[in-house]
């Protein structure tokens, strides 16, 4: 007797083939994501990493620079590191000195292996946002952006907005065409941050966002009658309130670290005539305030930069430096290969206090 056994049928063969090659595809799909998942984790772990180790580097050097505004000599452009402390602050600096001007120019220190570059500003070497004449930072912002009729306008419409009338000024704005759009009414007031420029009427399509940014490195927002400190004004700042050329702006720079600029005939007497510098204001000494931005020299795939203020106290029953909020945010700006920064000047001990 021949048994009969029970044989899969070709039909249910095939069948459980693309059942099973389903079950293996899935399986296949959840390990890729499951390894996915885990390259993911580990690439925001080291990017956590990565900017914690910029965060305390940045830090460090930011802390460098505290060491020397507290130790240092104060002269109208800069720290004169090693000098003597009891010198009146108009006094020229000494070619031997080692300085470390408060203009924004670029220093580098190496911290842990790597080399920081560390910009410090003085606040009162930037241009007034609230300023009476509006001429200057429409100036100022052409020489940024290169469209000197939108330039014109975005002046012309911070002025509006931080004025207290209700006056348009030629290519400004005011309250109603604010209201026009539904937005709220200007200021009326000074404005007490750069950033608030934003907030004015079609700011962001007149002034690039790129052009924005640089333009926050070179102003400030302070009372209306404020002086510019010339002896710390960058190269534009200078170009856009006195009304000269890049060129002249430089010669300007050179030669104000022998002779410093307290007022009007100091500026003629290393500037010349033809200065556009009817009604500015004019500071001798370099403001409490220094802005300090660092950045690492050689960023990888993550440029980015971090911004703080430093400020000297007034009197020595209070801590010598005191530090603002700091800003981590992107540095997409392309700076050219030939920038070679100084070495930041070592300081000595501390001074009595």
């Amino acid at each position: 007797m021949t048994l009969r056994g029970v044989h899969p049928t070709a039909s249910s063969q095939g069948f459980v083939l693309p059942v099973v090659a389903i079950a293996i595809a899935v399986f296949a799909l959840s390990v890729l994501t499951l390894v996915s998942t885990i390259d993911g984790a580990a690439t925001r772990v080291a990017r956590l990493q990565d900017d914690a180790a910029f965060e305390r580097r940045a830090i460090t050097a930011q802390s460098r620079i505290a060491f020397l505004m507290a130790t240092e000599p104060l002269r109208a452009g800069a720290l004169a590191v090693g000098a003597d402390r009891a010198a009146p602050i108009e006094t020229p600096l000494d070619p031997r000195d080692r300085a470390l001007h408060l203009d924004g120019r670029a220093y580098a220190t190496v911290v842990e292996g790597r080399t920081m570059v560390v910009n410090v500003q003085d606040t009162a070497g930037l241009l007034n946002l609230n300023a009476a004449d509006h001429t200057r930072l429409a100036r100022l912002i052409a020489g940024v952006t290169g469209d000197s009729s939108a330039a014109m306008r975005a002046a012309a419409s911070v002025a509006d907005y931080a004025d207290p009338d209700d006056v348009r000024r030629q290519g400004g704005a005011e309250g109603n065409d604010y209201a026009r759009r539904g937005l709220p009414r200007p200021r009326g007031a000074p404005l007490e941050d750069v950033r608030e420029v934003n907030d004015v009427l079609d700011w962001d399509t007149l002034v690039p966002e790129m052009a924005s940014r640089t333009l926050f490195t070179l102003t400030r927002a302070a009372p209306v009658d404020a002086g510019l400190n010339v002896n710390t004004a960058p190269v534009p700042v200078i170009a856009a309130a006195l009304g000269v050329d890049e060129g002249r702006a430089r010669q300007i720079v050179q030669r104000r670290e022998a002779q410093p600029v307290r007022n009007a005939d100091d500026l003629a007497a290393i500037a010349g005539g033809g200065l556009q510098s009817e009604g500015l204001s004019f500071a001798a000494a370099p403001d409490r305030m220094m802005r300090v931005t660092v950045r690492d020299a050689n960023p990888g795939r993550a440029p980015r930069r971090m911004t703080t203020s430093l400020v000297l106290a007034e009197n020595v029953e209070t801590p010598p430096i005191g530090v603002g909020p700091r800003d981590i945010s992107p540095d997409p700006e392309q700076r050219s290969s030939d920038e070679r920064p100084e070495p930041l000047p070592a300081g000595g001990r501390l001074p009595p206090r």
